[in-house]
């Protein structure tokens, strides 16, 4: 069964410009004593062929974390190639549109590290033979292995707008290096639910195929703020649902799953922009 309504005029058209950008800039930082100094850097420009939005991988992976050398288990995701706790991957996703739409190349370089992978780059560390020599902590010391820190691409937009999305420039001789510690502001991997179209951060003409999975749901209803785009209760057709914009833009919506009672499993958002 599917239901559909009206949307009301919404953003318009948005252009999207790649600027290949590099550079440091200065920024409030955290020189704690034991503040994270290291970082396996890397290319700060954008190669040529290079996507706009990173890809993700919503399939959930368990790994074991450290925090000051205390073990424990978090589960994490893949966002353009790098593994990141959900929160700090979708507030990742939030943070690089809002660069691509600025002309600004914003990419993930380093997340989440095993033990065996710090293990490495301290080695590097002590034997300068490897990493460029690149200062790192010791296996179960580092912020890389509690989830919490990345390393990105630099350039004065992110020093200048890394706080909007939660993310926090911790390490004074380290521009690239940036720590998440909110809550996940929703995104492509909701809890339990999966989008399977669109595409978060995809292009599509007008026309769209909502479609969104999850573990024993009963019904998934679409959302674009206050305003109901439709439902379904076709699990077999992904919960499908095809809905047509008055307007062009840039629309985000909530996929949330219901079970056969009636109670919300889980819910996810997706952004997408409508071009013709």
């Amino acid at each position: 069964m599917m239901k559909a309504s009206l949307f009301p005029n919404g953003l318009s058209t948005l252009s999207l410009f790649l600027v290949l950008l590099a550079g440091c800039a200065s920024a409030d930082v955290d020189d704690r004593p034991g503040a994270d100094r290291e970082g396996e850097r890397e290319a700060e420009t954008a190669p040529v062929s290079a996507a706009l939005v990173s890809a993700v991988d919503c399939t959930l992976r368990q790994e074991t974390a450290y925090v000051s050398g205390r073990a424990s288990t978090i589960d994490v995701i893949i966002v353009g190639g790098k593994k990141v706790t959900r929160a700090t991957g979708h507030a990742f996703l939030r943070m690089q549109r809002a660069a691509d739409e600025a002309g600004v190349y914003l990419a993930l370089n380093s997340g989440f590290r095993t033990n065996a992978e710090q293990q490495y780059l301290y080695d590097c560390y002590l034997s300068g033979s490897c990493n460029d020599g690149n200062l790192a902590a010791r296996p179960g010391y580092s912020n890389h292995q509690s989830g919490i820190a990345v390393d990105l691409t630099t350039s004065a937009w992110l020093a200048e707008n890394a706080g909007r999305f939660g993310f926090r420039r911790t390490v004074p001789s380290e521009s690239w290096h940036y720590e998440y510690s909110g809550g996940d502001p929703g995104g492509p991997c909701g809890g339990g639910l999966t989008w399977e179209s669109p595409h978060d951060g995809g292009w599509y003409e007008n026309g769209i195929w909502f479609k969104a999975t999850a573990p024993n749901a009963a019904k998934v209803v679409y959302d674009a703020g206050p305003y109901r785009l439709g439902e379904s209760t076709d699990a077999d057709e992904s919960f499908a649902v095809r809905y047509t914009f008055t307007t062009l833009g840039e629309r985000t919506v909530t996929a949330t799953a219901y079970d056969s009672a009636g109670a919300r499993i889980g819910s996810s958002n997706t952004t997408f922009r409508i071009t013709r």
